[in-house]
C-alpha cells in the first residue's frame, strides 16, 4: 500500500509524541513550523509547499491555534480545505 505524502505543520511536543504513528502511516515529505529559524531540518512553508504532497497535517494541540493556521493555509497559500487534516484526529483514525 502506498503511503500518502504529507507535510507536517507544527513539530512541537504533540508531533514528537505521534512521530512513530505518523512515520508508520505516512510519507513525510517536509516539516514546517512557525519557529523554523530555531530548528534544523525544518522548511519554510513556501519551501514545504513546493514538494509534491497529498495532505498537510496540522500537529498543534491548541484548537484555536489550529484554526488560525488552517485559516492562514487557506487564505495566504490557497491550500484547499480538503487537503488539510487536524493532527488531533489521526490518533483515532484507522489509516
Amino acid at each position: 500500500m502506498l503511503k500518502k505524502k504529507v507535510i507536517i505543520y507544527g513539530i512541537g511536543n504533540y508531533y514528537r509524541e505521534m512521530k512513530e504513528q505518523i512515520d508508520e502511516n505516512y510519507e513525510v515529505v517536509a516539516r514546517t513550523d512557525i519557529n523554523r529559524d530555531s530548528l534544523e531540518g525544518i522548511s519554510s512553508i513556501e519551501t514545504a509547499l513546493s514538494f509534491s504532497y497529498d495532505i498537510i497535517i496540522v500537529m498543534i494541540q491548541d484548537i484555536q491555534t489550529c484554526f488560525e493556521v488552517i485559516k492562514m493555509l487557506i487564505k495566504e497559500h490557497r491550500i484547499p480545505y480538503n487537503k488539510i487534516v487536524l493532527g488531533l484526529n489521526i490518533s483515532s483514525q484507522q489509516v
